[in-house]
């Protein structure tokens, strides 16, 4: 589509003007012819030129900032109110609304706690802690103040006189220090460390021999005697295992036969009670001597029966055998056992040895002997420098330290007698007014100290809530500048339309004045017509009118007349009047129109 021109040109003006016949009759003659009166519309063409344009139009801005991030629409779309034509990116938008709603959120949250404070009372609380802490303060100045006019105490003045002699000795010690440093070792000294070097030597010819021993372990003599120590151990345990066996076998016959003893004497105990009382004895009671039994099974029973019977006797003896029998049965496994675990023990602890020697060497123990060559090494290397540098001489360098100490301890003595005699003097002057400073500060404190609890039992300060309630006002503002920029980063068509130029692409940087799109509404058109001053009278507003575009003349738009000027214009000699436009048009065929540039109209004013 050719871009949209606002403005044509009309050329041709028709307009018909209504008359109505209106004339008396003539007197009637005896030649006159009687003929009826009717009335009609005379229409009459004016030719005429003009412009023709579409008034309702406009240029749409983003009216914010910002880089365009979509363009829904393309030159010539035809678009309803409302449509979204164009977006920017609206992040930095969306970020400064956020803020700005935090930036009203504390605001508000600022003026709540100035005119009611959520910690009121822990103000308060603070206020008279404050005061409190400012009275402490102050007592704390005033005793020091107290303690500069009158320092020291005969205590004070004794304590300072033990540190004088404490730096004495210390004075002392650092002089010996330093002669024990010019002069540092003694004969008995060099002779002492040359017998650590000797031993040093006697270290380390140690560990190289362990070392040695470590890399070759064990001769073929030591692995075949561990060979047949393994075989004899192997024997060994195969012999216990055999006896653990044997064993089992005699005692389980022994336990075995006592059990079945033991059985036959139950039977044959119970069968003389049954035979000769009458009494059956359960198994519970069983083992009770025959007066028992009788005492619990017989009421008849006195004690002048006699002893127990033979049958009891060999009853209680199979028993005791029994017992015995499973004892030793526990003993003769217990120590089959324990010789069959010391066989299998020493059979596995031969096996290890034997292993051992034919896997060679222990690595591990190897690098452990080497490190301890190496520190045997080290031990002597250290000897023979020590005994190096004690037949040098003295070490200048320590000498220079030790210097340095008694040159220090000589400090602290001075410092320590220069107390001692301030103490002595009495006040310091100076000092005293020092204290004096901190005691008139520790007041000045107390006061702004109580002042500020004043003011947090008087409530808030008007002044600061005038000036939270204005930052309220301003956050408020800014919230709605923030909003207002948010929503015009979004372009929508205010009004039905067709989109007559798109002047941005994605990714373009615009301002709040960049003419992004321009929209046409091609249902409402205007036309400036000039009409001769003598038909120009026959024109008047509100008229409807007929509209055909010359270069299209199978288009026709109806429309009234809006205004008709008051002044007249002189062109060529000719005086003329201007119709200035036309109220509304009704397209009857709006596509032909937004086709046409510009073009020529003829105008029809129809009057009856």
């Amino acid at each position: 589509m050719r871009p949209w021109s606002a403005v044509g040109t009309a050329v041709v003006l028709m307009m018909a003007v209504a008359l109505t016949a209106c004339s008396k009759a003539p007197q009637q003659t005896a030649q006159d012819q009687v003929v009826a009166v009717t009335r009609g519309t005379i229409e009459v063409s004016v030719a005429s030129s003009g412009n023709v344009s579409l008034p309702h139009q406009a240029t749409l801005t983003f009216g914010s900032v910002g880089t365009v991030k979509e363009v829904v629409v393309q030159e010539g779309a035809a678009v309803k109110a409302g449509q979204a034509l164009a977006s920017l990116d609206t992040a930095s938008l969306e970020k400064a609304v956020a803020q700005a709603e935090y930036n009203l959120k504390s605001a508000q949250q600022a003026l709540d706690e100035t005119v009611q404070p959520a910690d009121q009372g822990l103000s308060q609380a603070k206020a008279v802690e404050a005061v409190a802490s400012a009275r402490s303060q102050l007592q704390a100045a005033q005793d020091a103040l107290g303690k500069a006019k009158a320092p020291y105490t005969d205590q004070d003045i004794k304590k300072q006189e033990e540190a004088v002699a404490t730096a004495k000795s210390q004075l002392q010690a650092a002089q010996d220090a330093l002669d024990k440093a010019k002069a540092p070792y003694t004969d008995q000294d060099v002779k002492k460390q040359e017998e650590a070097v000797v031993s040093a030597q006697s270290q380390l010819q140690a560990a190289q021999d362990a070392l040695d021993k470590a890399r070759a372990p064990y001769t073929p003599a030591d692995v075949a005697s561990a060979s047949a120590n393994v075989q004899w151990a192997r024997e060994t345990a195969d012999n216990s295992q055999q006896q653990l066996e044997n064993t089992q076998q005699v005692q389980a016959q022994v336990v075995s036969d006592a059990s079945d003893l033991l059985a036959s004497r139950k039977e044959a105990y119970r069968q003389v009670h049954l035979l000769k009382y009458g009494i059956f004895i359960p198994d519970a009671d069983i083992f009770l001597d025959p007066t028992a039994v009788l005492a619990k099974y017989d009421a008849n029973y006195t004690a002048n029966l006699g002893d127990p019977n033979k049958a009891w006797k060999d009853l209680v003896a199979a028993k005791n055998s029994l017992a015995t029998a499973q004892v030793q049965q526990a003993v003769a496994l217990t120590a089959a056992q324990k010789a069959l675990t010391q066989a299998q023990d020493a059979l596995r602890n031969a096996q290890v040895t034997l292993d051992t020697m034919q896997a060679g060497p222990d690595t591990l123990d190897v690098a452990l002997k080497e490190a301890r060559v190496a520190s045997a090494e080290a031990g002597l290397k250290a000897a023979e420098d020590t005994l190096a540098t004690m037949k040098v001489g003295p070490d200048l360098l320590d000498v220079a330290l030790k210097q340095a100490r008694v040159a220090s301890a000589e400090a602290g003595l001075k410092a320590a007698e220069d107390t001692l005699a301030t103490m002595k003097a009495g006040p310091d002057p100076l000092d005293v007014a020092l204290k004096e400073a901190r005691v008139a500060t520790a007041q000045a404190t107390l006061s702004k100290a109580q002042e500020d609890l004043a003011t947090a039992t008087a409530g808030p300060d008007p002044l600061l809530v005038e000036q939270r309630k204005v930052g309220l006002r301003d956050a408020q503002v800014g919230l709605d500048d923030a909003k207002d920029r948010l929503a015009k980063a979004s372009i929508k068509a205010p009004f039905d339309g067709v989109v007559a130029a798109v002047n941005v692409n994605v990714g373009d940087s615009v301002n709040a004045s960049t003419a992004a799109v321009r929209l046409v509404d091609p249902t409402q058109v205007e036309v400036q017509a000039v009409v001769d001053e003598v038909d120009v009278l026959s024109i008047r507003t509100g008229q409807e009118v007929r509209l055909s575009l010359q270069a299209f003349p199978q288009a026709r738009l109806t429309g009234t007349v809006k205004r008709v000027s008051l002044l007249s214009t002189r062109q060529a000699g000719i005086v003329s009047g201007k119709v200035h436009s036309l109220e509304r048009v009704n397209f009857t065929d709006r596509d032909t129109l937004l086709t046409s540039p510009c073009g020529s109209a003829r105008i029809r004013p129809v009057c009856r």
